[in-house]
């Protein structure tokens, strides 16, 4: 099991289980927590766990759930190469319907059933939005390395570079690098 700090705003982060690689399939399972303030001093903590599948290069699937409303939903995030250093980042919300909130938040038991997915949507997509601005500036550093630095925390994750490896150019090839 693992514990990062800070990810996307979240206060903590815990890697449970394994990540898991075979071939172009990677998997991990964390739970985020994150308090925040809001109205002037209410303090609201969100208790998440997510289930993430990467299929190869460009399409990520996560399984949402969100413990402390009793909210379930899936995200998508597919990128697309556009050029050499450039992708097209698609991202894809859903949230399930949420019969039986298990907390007051913004007045969502009040709303009808069939509204309440369709607003908490809003809500994540402006959060994936504003997570994927944050993380522009790493992007934005990024290089491919045929031989990146590693290190022992690494584990499994070598399995899916090593499958990862095969769509790039070797820079020791004249033709390709």
């Amino acid at each position: 099991m693992g514990h990062l700090r800070y990810v996307h705003g979240y206060d903590s982060v815990d890697r449970v289980g394994r990540v898991s690689v075979d071939g172009p399939r990677l998997e991990s399972d964390f739970d985020f927590r994150r308090a925040r303030k809001i109205a002037g001093g209410m303090t609201l903590t969100f208790d998440v766990s997510a289930r993430t599948r990467i299929f190869g290069l460009g399409y990520s699937y996560v399984r949402i759930r969100e413990r402390s409303i009793g909210m379930d939903l899936r995200l998508w995030v597919l990128a697309t190469p556009v050029d050499g250093s450039l992708i097209d980042l698609s991202l894809v919300s859903q949230v399930g319907e949420i019969r039986k909130p298990r907390r007051w938040m913004a007045g969502l038991g009040f709303l009808p059933v069939k509204l309440r997915g369709p607003i908490m949507n809003q809500f994540i997509s402006a959060q994936q939005h504003g997570d994927v601005k944050q993380d522009l500036i790493i992007w934005s550093r990024k290089q491919y390395r045929s031989r990146p630095l590693l290190c022992r925390s690494d584990g499994e994750i070598m399995q899916f570079r090593r499958y990862c490896a095969q769509f790039y150019p070797d820079p020791g090839d004249p033709e390709t690098g």
